[in-house]
């Protein structure tokens, strides 16, 4: 049996390397076998507006928050300041979507879930407050926040992104 299909392999060989060859090169002073194509051109597609993304903190402003923190006046809840509603754009002020949360005195509430706050430390216009947010599991983090005036807060998650939010009005 093993002798009858070894004369077959050459066979088979050629046939594989048929099926995977390049086809012949066009010749390009041939064109009366070339069916004329028509492309259209698409017309153009607006893009949209890039989603806002955060900055990474830097060593620097990681060991600017954590000299802030350690100094800081620490509270039960968080500042009156603080509170609100913030979103990427006042547009989305209006949508309720993960670019949009809101801050109470004892809560941080996002588009699926809620931190509840554990404790706040304050000094002026910065605040870090400790979050226990509850999604399929209970996360601890720290919320950093700084209002940059009166409508606009930075704030990031432990080491995360810097991101800056308008306050909706």
């Amino acid at each position: 049996m093993k002798h009858a299909i070894l004369p077959l392999a050459p066979l088979a060989l050629v046939a594989l390397a048929a099926c995977s060859a390049d086809p012949a090169p066009a010749d390009p002073e041939d064109t009366a076998s070339a069916p004329e194509m028509s492309v259209e051109t698409p017309a153009a597609t607006p893009k949209a507006p890039p989603i806002a993304t955060g900055t990474p903190a830097t060593e620097a402003e990681l060991a600017e928050d954590a000299a802030t923190v350690r100094n800081a006046k620490t509270v039960s809840t968080i500042p009156e300041r603080f509170q609100g509603t913030f979103a990427k754009t006042q547009a989305d002020c209006d949508n309720r979507s993960h670019g949009v949360f809101t801050i109470t005195g004892d809560e941080i509430e996002f588009f699926e879930s809620r931190g509840k706050v554990q404790s706040v430390k304050v000094d002026g216009d910065y605040a870090a407050a400790t979050v226990d947010e509850t999604y399929v599991e209970t996360t601890r983090y720290i919320f950093y926040m700084a209002l940059e005036g009166a409508d606009r807060l930075r704030f990031r998650y432990d080491k995360g992104e810097r991101y800056t939010y308008m306050r909706c009005t």
